[in-house]
């Protein structure tokens, strides 16, 4: 536990949620796909609801899964380094072990095994950093459709 004072965590959802907004208004002015600039925008706003929103209870965590799910279908039905796979292979099985940790295991709460999702979370945001800013990546038919 980081003993961080309520003003600079304000300042930083703030600066982070305002970090959002510009990278969707920038990635549209320079004419990105609208199908990448929103997968992007749906892959971020959900880390940033868990990883600098106001409640991260365990459950907040399960907001990442449709994006991981959304992520992982991509990775592989689109050609992706296997270093990116394993990024969201490793977060959704975080996701997964921490689930199971909750339903089986409801009072065992050791350090680690409550680590294990804010590390999904992280984990999530190279993947998502990576897979947005290399534009090999987003260059097939599908994806490189100017912003209408």
């Amino acid at each position: 536990h980081l003993p961080i004072p309520a003003k600079v965590y304000s300042l930083i959802q703030l600066g982070t949620a305002a970090a959002l907004a510009c990278f969707c208004a920038v990635q549209t002015w320079r004419g990105w796909a609208k199908k990448r600039v929103l997968n992007g925008l749906f892959c971020l706003v959900s880390i940033w609801m868990t990883l600098c929103g106001p409640a991260t209870e365990s459950y907040t965590y399960l907001i990442l899964v449709p994006a991981i799910i959304l992520a992982l279908i991509q990775a592989f039905d689109t050609p992706q380094p296997v270093q990116l796979r394993a990024l969201v292979t490793a977060a959704f099985a975080l996701q997964l072990l921490a689930a199971a940790r909750a339903s089986f295991l409801p009072h065992f709460k050791a350090f680690g095994a409550l680590a294990v999702l804010p590390l999904s979370g992280l984990i999530f945001l190279v993947y998502a950093l990576w897979w947005l800013f290399d534009d090999s990546l987003c260059l097939t038919p599908e994806w490189d459709a100017p912003h209408q």
